[in-house]
């Protein structure tokens, strides 16, 4: 996906105030890969300001959440 191409997510995404902020904008950084992407902890921080184990959390939290499935988006979008 191109840097400037629009990435249009699910409002409900940015608005479910049942995760943190920082997991909501990891979600949103992890769709910009597209559909079937996994999760890379390393490439996350690298990308981020997060430590590894901070970026573990998120994920976790994000799968416990439901938005998550061995590190893929499965919140329909």
């Amino acid at each position: 996906m191109s840097d400037q191409a629009p990435l249009i997510v699910p409002t409900s995404w940015i608005q479910d105030s049942s995760v943190s902020f920082a997991a909501r904008g990891l979600l949103i950084e992890i769709a910009r890969f597209g559909h079937g992407h996994e999760a890379n902890v390393a490439e996350l921080t690298r990308e981020g300001q997060e430590t590894e184990d901070e970026v573990r959390g998120l994920l976790d939290e994000l799968t416990k959440a439901g938005y998550l499935r061995d590190g893929r988006i499965i919140a329909e979008w």
